[in-house]
């Protein structure tokens, strides 16, 4: 099982990257915040639009979380035609 990305303590949601199917889904959390209760909602299109439109809106490319793990991303815009 993937780890949980850490939501602000005062909220009852969290966020997951299922390890098989590779789908990121959101749901409730228990009390103790270490597993899911109740249903879960693949929300993978939208979670990673909202990544390519928070890199595309600053010049920030590089991401580093608080574990150490470092996240870099190139977006590639499309070619428009004159």
């Amino acid at each position: 099982m993937s780890e949980l990305i850490e939501a602000p303590k005062e909220s009852p949601y969290g966020v997951h990257m299922r390890p098989f199917t590779k789908d990121i889904t959101v749901g409730r959390l228990n009390k103790a915040r270490t597993m899911f209760i109740g249903e879960q909602y693949d929300v993978t299109g939208v979670v990673l639009r909202a990544v390519a439109d928070y890199i595309k809106s600053g010049d920030e490319r590089t991401i580093t979380f608080g574990d150490g793990l470092v996240m870099k991303v190139e977006l590639i815009e499309p070619e428009v035609e004159k």
